[in-house]
């Protein structure tokens, strides 16, 4: 066993390595748009977000899961580019904020919250919304 033992630990330190660098991923689908997203499902990966980023592709985003319906609030914290939050309860686009500025030098970060219960948001890019033509009651679908 304790030969074995530093094995393991090594596979495992490899495993967190790998996730760390590279998150749990999926696909979804709303109108004609694709996306490529980050799963936000752990505390710790809500919390960062996209924060420290300085750009991200247009058909990326993250998409931050919650366990239970609540009105979850979000900020743009060490962000270096605008976002656009979809506010989602089920699959169904409920609430939407466009082109959100990351803070300015010394300035405070913007605080947003959805107007009803959510247990999805995604964020992508500022503009994204617009030129993708995304609307409330719009339905979010996962892809393989």
């Amino acid at each position: 066993m304790k030969k074995i033992l530093p094995f393991v630990i090594i596979i495992l330190g490899i495993l967190f390595l790998y996730y760390w660098k590279n998150p749990l991923s999926a696909q979804v689908k709303i109108r004609d748009s694709v996306f490529y997203v980050d799963l936000a499902i752990a505390p710790k990966d809500r919390e960062r977000g996209l924060s420290g980023r300085k750009s991200m592709a247009q058909n990326r985003g993250v998409l931050f899961l919650f366990g239970s319906p609540g009105v979850y609030h979000f900020w743009m914290k060490d962000m270096h580019f605008p976002l656009d939050f979809i506010w989602i309860s089920e699959s169904t686009v409920v609430d939407i904020d466009e082109n959100v500025p990351p803070p300015k030098t010394g300035e405070f970060p913007v605080e947003l919250s959805p107007s009803q219960s959510i247990d999805k948001v995604l964020e992508v890019n500022g503009g994204v919304v617009k030129s993708s033509r995304i609307q409330i009651g719009d339905t979010l679908q996962f892809r393989n």
